[in-house]
């Protein structure tokens, strides 16, 4: 049933679970949950298969505390946690952590922020960090390392191998890359902006890039 929110995706398979909740005088004093599910994503024409995955949930006075875990076909797996001291509310908490980490993560899963006939390919292993405050971003702060290839327009380029780092609080946004593409070559540069964090990219900021032996055919 989730594919009728999805754009050009599809997701089959099953989950299993038991879900739990505590109210008095309408307002929520606990909720719990544990599911576990396997499946197959579709996009592009590619697709992945979810050997297992497990979201456990624990809500109640003492605050939130909640854990997924996605173990991929293929040995690649996501991990994270969300946590929050606040109480429980019919709503996202206020103010929370959110933690994850993934390993030979397949790449082609980012289609759907993708501009429409771009893709990719390939595998990811990374960790990403975030803080949010009075329902806003306070912090983000990543790191990546990523192979594969991306398409657009027809044009196809592969990446040997690439880092991407990223650090952005109420200061601004600061990151850097280092690209080495297939062809050969080498791309550095970073990217500055004074924009607080938030869902996507800053209106304005500065990018600076250093090329050697690049090839200009790609």
């Amino acid at each position: 049933r989730l594919s009728q929110w999805l754009r050009d995706e599809s997701i089959s398979g099953t989950v299993s679970g038991k879900v739990g909740a505590g109210l008095q005088k309408n307002a929520m004093t606990q909720a719990n949950a544990f599911i576990s599910l396997s499946g197959v994503f579709s996009s592009a024409g590619q697709s992945v298969r979810i050997e297992n995955g497990t979201l456990r949930f624990l809500w109640d006075h003492r605050g939130l505390d909640s854990s997924l875990r996605i173990v991929l076909d293929g040995g690649g797996f996501l991990s994270g946690k969300i946590t929050s001291p606040l109480p429980p509310v019919m709503n996202m908490p206020a103010s929370g952590n959110l933690n994850l980490d993934w390993n030979e993560l397949n790449l082609f899963i980012l289609h759907p922020w993708l501009p429409r006939n771009a893709t990719v390919s390939g595998n990811s292993n990374g960790t990403l960090s975030a803080v949010w405050e009075d329902r806003g971003i306070a912090s983000v702060s990543a790191y990546m390392k990523a192979s594969g290839t991306f398409s657009f327009g027809g044009r196809r380029l592969g990446i040997k191998s690439s880092s991407l780092k990223i650090d952005w609080n109420s200061r601004g946004l600061r990151a850097s890359f280092d690209m080495k593409p297939e062809e050969g070559g080498k791309i550095r540069g970073s990217f500055l902006s004074h924009g607080k964090p938030r869902l996507d990219l800053p209106d304005r900021g500065e990018i600076r890039a250093d090329l050697k032996d690049f090839d200009l055919s790609i």
